[in-house]
């Protein structure tokens, strides 16, 4: 009900700047529907965990020009999971009341915002929470209810954003794969903030772009969209009630293009998040690399692109992120055909452990309408340890150590 009424605040807030206009309902529609079915070669490691899951989704964005200037999003997301009750699940990605002038823009509702250029991991993308049960990439985000105001200008573009309302970030349940070995408590989730999930928040950031560089810089302050983890018992048993500290967090994006070469950096300083030791030190973090593209190898339409990307945290050991010292090495193929065959591969090396993953993605074009995919996720040599019993970054992957997996993926695009 609190969110509803939220909701609608938001759009009377935005509807205090816009003209009274005539609606009419005469929508563009378009969207896809998927199945999906995951493979897991290893047995569960937990108790209660399926051997293997399918699944189907369904998105469809809705859009519709009020008048010439004022246009109104509608995306709404349903997918159903055979094995894990907590991936089935719905969200709203947008309902967005966008007035386009010639100096600014002004949107009010649910959206996503999408920020970053680094392969790997999206230090700065802070605005939407992580969908986590959607994929373990971070790709995958909820919409997030804002106000936001972008100002362009001959010396860049500003984004300011009001973020009344927190998401919660999703987790698979007791009967999903690709979870740890302790039940996660979302029903106690605890605040740093008395405002709880009602916590104010707020960003700017600043993008511009000069010949072949691209530019961003941003600032948040609010509510931590990635939680840490406080040991607690409930009427079920043992379990990790997530917690949200309130952070301030500083970011650049830089992207430089020259010939075949593609340089990309990111980093982060951010105060107030806790470690693993549940000590709050302001921490600094980057990833950054290149990709060099060979075109048209071997006189075909085919283009390669080696990527290679190195990610550092300054918690080292204490960071909440397996990528604390990392290197990334990988390749993306495009066959640039009709069927619009693409593959990518990335290995990620820790650089002081033995441990690794590979992620291989693929996909091309079955006629106008459809696209298939197969995805495949490997965790290699992880350590067969406990996180909470080695409080070591190294160990955070290691309940899914025999989560390894293979999925293949049916689209229908309308």
């Amino acid at each position: 009900m609190r969110f509803a009424v939220l909701f609608g605040l938001l759009l009377s807030v935005g509807s205090l700047f816009v003209p009274t206009v005539h609606i009419s309902w005469a929508l563009e529609l378009k969207g896809n529907l998927s199945s999906q079915f995951r493979y897991f070669p290893s047995s569960p490691l937990f108790d209660g965990q399926e051997q293997n899951t399918a699944s189907f989704s369904l998105e469809v964005e809705g859009y519709h020009d009020l008048s010439d200037d004022l246009s109104l999003t509608f995306t709404p997301f349903f997918r159903y999971d055979s094995a894990d009750d907590e991936r089935t699940h719905g969200d709203v990605r947008k309902l967005y009341l966008l007035w386009v002038r010639d100096r600014f823009e002004l949107g009010a509702g649910v959206y996503k915002v999408y920020w970053g250029v680094t392969e790997v991991v999206h230090l700065v993308d802070i605005i939407n929470q992580t969908d986590a049960i959607e994929d373990l990439d971070g790709e995958e985000k909820l919409g997030q209810p804002m106000v936001s105001l972008s100002v362009p200008s001959e010396w860049g573009i500003v984004d300011l954003f009001l973020l009344p309302f927190f998401r919660e970030r999703t987790f698979p349940g007791d009967r999903g794969r690709l979870r740890f070995g302790i039940p996660i408590l979302e029903d106690d989730t605890i605040y740093e903030s008395g405002a709880g999930k009602y916590n104010l928040d707020w960003a700017v950031r600043y993008t511009e772009s000069l010949r072949n560089w691209e530019l961003g810089i941003s600032h948040f302050e609010g509510t931590g969209r990635e939680p840490w983890f406080v040991m607690m018992v409930s009427p079920d048993g043992i379990g990790l009630a997530p917690y949200y500290p309130k952070i301030k967090q500083t970011g650049i994006e830089l992207q430089y293009v020259l010939s075949n070469w593609l340089w990309k950096l990111e980093a982060i300083y951010r105060e107030g998040q806790p470690n693993l030791e549940s000590e709050l030190k302001d921490y600094h973090a980057l990833t950054g690399g290149f990709e060099y593209t060979f075109y048209s190898i071997f006189g075909s339409y085919a283009d390669l692109g080696i990527i290679v990307e190195g990610l550092y945290d300054s918690r080292q050991s204490l960071a909440i992120t397996p990528y604390e010292e990392d290197i990334a090495l990988g390749f993306r193929l495009a066959l640039n055909d009709m069927r619009s065959r693409e593959l990518l591969l990335l290995v990620i090396q820790d650089i002081e452990s033995s441990s690794r993953t590979i992620t291989i993605e693929s996909s091309m074009r079955l006629g106008e309408a459809c696209k298939v995919g197969i995805e495949a996720m490997i965790f290699s040599e992880q350590d067969s340890v406990s996180l909470f019993e080695s409080m070591d970054n190294d160990a955070i992957l290691s309940d899914f150590r025999d989560d390894s997996y293979v999925q293949f993926e049916v689209a229908y695009y309308f």
